[in-house]
């Protein structure tokens, strides 16, 4: 048998060229006009890239920003300005945590000490609004901050308290404590809690809202404690009472219940201020020279001691 030999012919076709060879030669065209584009495109955004990045460094090391670094407060209040109080501000300085890396067209650096400021605050600043990184160097930075509204003291150590009752960073000896522009809760059992949260107890409660009812009155210069002693369920004790001291040594006034809490034992607080701004006006002073007024009862005028009798509730007169 002959064999039959195989015929010299072309070559077979790859399935990828029969592929290309059945597209559309405008097409093909068009694809290969489009590498031709993509080649000329990325042969001339490489080398701005590159040199981008050199005059990214080089620009990073011109003189207009190699500055210092300064923090500002925008808006600093009033009270935190004092000078007594500049060591608050120190301590915000250091929340912030500017370091020699720090530089003025650093990306990111604005968000950086705003996550530092917020990490490291020991509790003053109660919301941050914002921070800006300006072309002079200043790092300006806004916030809404705590503010204190009273001392509370308790055993031999006093708190800074908020209006809401929310503590304060900082622990102080009660010594050192003296009578100024913040009213002194004094008389307070229930323990501090720890920074940043309320001060559950309801002798603080019922001592802030006294504090908050004579804030804005015209004899609250008058008045320099609240005494929230009795307000504790102590031997016995069915009238839960609150006192205020004034400026005078030794004269006080017998408020009563916190403000809302009257129930119809005594009257509202309203009636209250408005017979201590009374006394105020007529005679210069809410305790009259005397040891006490209460003001608990009457609408239209106080009970006090006789002049030369012991300051008891039992004495009582109207006056």
């Amino acid at each position: 048998m002959s064999r039959r030999r195989k015929s010299k012919g072309a070559p077979p076709r790859s399935r990828g060229r029969r592929f290309i060879e059945s597209l559309d030669p405008r097409l093909l065209a068009w694809t290969r006009t489009g590498a031709q584009y993509a080649v000329i495109v990325l042969a001339i955004l490489l080398p701005l890239l590159l040199g981008m990045q050199r005059l990214e460094r080089f620009v990073s090391g011109l003189p207009a920003f190699d500055v210092p670094l300064t923090i500002e407060w925008d808006r600093l209040p009033t009270w935190l300005a004092l000078p007594a109080n500049q060591r608050i501000v120190d301590s915000l300085q250091e929340a912030c945590g500017l370091t020699p890396d720090d530089r003025l067209n650093r990306p990111g650096l604005a968000a950086d000490v705003a996550t530092r400021v917020l990490q490291h605050d020991p509790g003053w600043i109660e919301r941050l609004e914002g921070v800006e990184v300006r072309p002079n160097g200043v790092v300006s930075i806004r916030a809404r901050f705590r503010e204190p509204f009273v001392w509370v003291c308790h055993d031999d150590a006093a708190y800074l308290v908020d209006r809401r009752g929310e503590r304060l960073p900082g622990s102080y000896a009660r010594s050192s404590v003296t009578e100024g522009p913040l009213l002194i809760l004094e008389g307070v059992q229930s323990p501090p809690p720890p920074v940043g949260r309320a001060w559950c107890g309801n002798d603080v409660r019922a001592g802030l809202k006294v504090a908050a009812a004579i804030e804005s009155r015209c004899f609250r210069p008058q008045v320099t404690r609240v005494l929230v002693r009795e307000m504790s369920p102590l031997r016995g004790r069915t009238r839960p009472r609150i006192d205020l001291a004034t400026d005078r040594p030794g004269a006080r006034i017998v408020w009563g219940r916190a403000p809302g809490d009257e129930d119809g034992v005594e009257i509202a607080a309203s009636r209250k201020l408005a017979l201590l701004e009374s006394l105020y006006r007529r005679f210069g002073r809410i305790d009259l020279g005397r040891s006490y007024v209460d003001v608990t009862t009457w609408l239209d005028h106080v009970a006090m001691p006789a002049r030369g009798t012991a300051p008891t509730h039992a004495s009582m007169t109207p006056g």
